[in-house]
């Protein structure tokens, strides 16, 4: 398992102008080849090597923000990732305000599968938004929390004037605040 962690660790290095993490050379004081956490110079970044469903459910800490991004449904094992276990088990892990976003393809699913994960996941968490990832995309973006989950226009206009929100979003073919709300395909 360290030896998979390192190298997915190791990997990043590759999207360091995606992730903005700041990396430590092999000759940087506190570098150590066998721990990957000694890789980033991020004091607000720990490295867990575990399978993340695993990991959540026996996590004492508790979240903001968990992100879900597993592959394909149909793919062997990949479909536990898609039940009201799964689900579930990273509810109990957000903070009371906290949200879930869950990463669901619509290509190659029958409208009956996507129905079901939809109710699955809306069983779970009473307040849910399903996002478009870009136009004309079947990628989509599952939110999900225990408390109502806030659309506010003018501070998504106010957080995209910081220059660094809005280059990130630009990748993303968001330009403007109408860009994120013109994807919402569904709300509770």
């Amino acid at each position: 398992c360290v030896e998979l962690e390192t190298a997915v660790v190791d990997a990043s290095r590759h999207f360091d102008e995606v992730n903005h993490l700041r990396y430590r050379a092999p000759a940087d004081p506190g570098y150590d080849w066998t721990d990957p956490e000694t890789y980033i110079d991020d004091d607000r970044l720990t490295v867990f090597g575990n399978d993340g469903r695993n990991f959540l459910a026996s996590a004492e800490g508790r979240y903001d923000v968990i992100i879900s991004e597993p592959s394909n449904p149909w793919i062997t094992g990949v479909a536990n990732m898609f039940t009201a276990e799964s689900f579930a088990s990273s509810g109990r892990a957000l903070k009371k305000d906290g949200v879930f976003g869950q990463w669901m393809q619509l290509y190659e699913m029958s409208p009956d599968n996507i129905k079901t994960i939809l109710r699955t996941f809306s069983s779970v968490f009473p307040h849910v938004a399903l996002f478009a990832s870009e136009d004309l995309s079947s990628d989509t973006i599952l939110v999900g929390s225990f408390t109502p989950l806030k659309f506010d226009f003018d501070r998504v206009r106010r957080e995209l004037e910081n220059p660094r929100v809005a280059r990130e979003l630009e990748r993303g073919y968001i330009s403007n605040a109408a860009d994120i709300f013109a994807r919402l395909l569904l709300v509770d």
